[in-house]
């Protein structure tokens, strides 16, 4: 058993009422669900003023919500949060990838060295190897002649 938790229980059943500050944008339960797997706020200026936008695909097309200054950092928290979990699998996921590459050049270059000293992967496991395969002996046994003298 892993002692990370699982993908299935990071997530959670989250309804649009858990984040009211992404329900005040007038979104959907639909949209919350898009945001759970990808979705920014971005940070505009334009004649030295700020403004900021949440900013995610739903079916093909982007959809942008305008976000006021100051909404943006409630925003902000609850998208963190609804996004927690993939985030969590991504990096999990990128970390796997990374251990698996440097396992396979560590068993490549360590094969070479094992192999002088008869020895071989088995997996992970470091085995000795098998010799190699002989004809098996066979004594052919012919039963003394007795010879008896009387």
């Amino acid at each position: 058993m892993s002692p990370l938790p699982s993908h299935r229980e990071l997530e959670k059943d989250f309804t649009i009422q858990d984040f009211p500050a992404l329900a005040s944008l007038g979104l959907g339960g639909e949209d919350l669900r898009m945001l759970t797997q990808q979705g920014f706020l971005s940070r505009e200026i334009r004649r030295d003023k700020t403004y900021f936008k949440l900013r995610f695909r739903r079916d093909g097309h982007q959809r942008v919500k305008y976000v006021s200054a100051r909404q943006a950092p409630a925003v902000r928290a609850e998208l963190t949060e609804l996004q927690r979990a993939v985030q969590i699998t991504r990096n999990l996921d990128a970390a796997t990838r990374d251990a698996r590459q440097i396992l396979r050049q560590t068993k490549r270059q360590l094969q070479p060295v094992l192999a002088t000293r008869g020895l071989a992967f088995h997996g992970l496991a470091v085995r000795r190897r098998r010799g190699p395969k002989t004809e098996p002996i066979v004594i052919h046994h012919q039963p003394h002649e007795v010879v008896y003298e009387i």
